[in-house]
């Protein structure tokens, strides 16, 4: 047998050796959240979380707040940042506002984090994984104009061309965020994905690049709005040059 093919026998039961010496039952997480984004009313002095532990043994987590872009902290101080919470049970995170540091004319958003802390090992030789949870917190001053459910219908949609070809801008005026999702145009064997996912917050604009196959007269846009339960509501907005076009609500019809 060749040296080489000796080398490769060698690698590949060195490769495993160590898989089977990996016990992946460690990285299993019971940790569940209550919600997909929470919000924070500025008329309430706290905002919460419930963290259930759906596992048969206790869990520790470990809790923090993040700015948006995750490069600064956050004005919110969060309660309890470390908790055990035994099997079967639950632990209610609860959310403060320092009181400043936030614009009080639009609604802003951070980061939540929570994260599972594995138990020490039993043995050597186990895969370990800290498993880390994130959700949206949109903290919501008083007296915003408008409100938040209308905020998708509000949005300015319109067609550009530039250098670089045509594209779909969205302009948001409201003092709200938008989180789109599913966001395509055409339908069926014809339809193009623009994003997968996009939020646009207050005052913010955004543009879609748009392939050259998807260009028409009447473009036809869809796309999902997450609500403030974390549903979906379903829209459609038809968009014609040099035109500005507001998007509607799409009613699913029940069989």
């Amino acid at each position: 047998m060749s040296r080489p093919c000796i080398l490769m026998m060698a690698l590949r039961s060195l490769a495993l050796a160590i898989v089977l010496s990996v016990s992946a039952p460690a990285a299993r997480a019971a940790i569940v959240l209550q919600a997909t984004r929470v919000i924070f009313d500025a008329s309430n002095k706290e905002a919460t979380m419930l963290v259930r532990n759906d596992g048969m043994e206790e869990a520790l987590i470990q809790s923090w707040m993040a700015s948006s872009d995750d490069k600064d902290d956050a004005p919110f101080a969060l309660v309890p940042p470390l908790a055990r919470i035994p099997p079967q049970s639950s632990q209610l995170l609860r959310i403060l506002y320092e009181g400043s540091g936030l614009p009080e004319d639009r609604e802003s958003v951070a980061w939540l984090y929570v994260q599972d802390i594995p138990r020490n090992p039993a043995s050597e030789n186990v895969l370990q994984l800290a498993v880390r949870h994130a959700v949206k917190v949109f903290y919501r001053p008083r007296g915003l104009k408008g409100n938040v459910a209308d905020a998708p219908r509000a949005l300015i949609w319109r067609r550009v061309s530039g250098p670089d070809g045509t594209a779909i801008e969205v302009t948001n005026p409201t003092s709200f965020h938008v989180s789109m999702v599913g966001i395509r145009t055409g339908d069926g064997d014809r339809a193009h994905t623009l994003a997968d996912g996009q939020m646009i917050g207050p005052q913010g604009t955004h543009r879609f690049p748009l392939n050259a196959a998807a260009v028409s007269d009447d473009l036809l846009v869809n796309f999902t709005s997450i609500n403030d339960y974390g549903g979906d509501d379903v829209f459609q907005v038809s968009l014609k040059p040099n035109a500005t076009a507001y998007a509607s609500p799409v009613v699913t019809k029940v069989p």
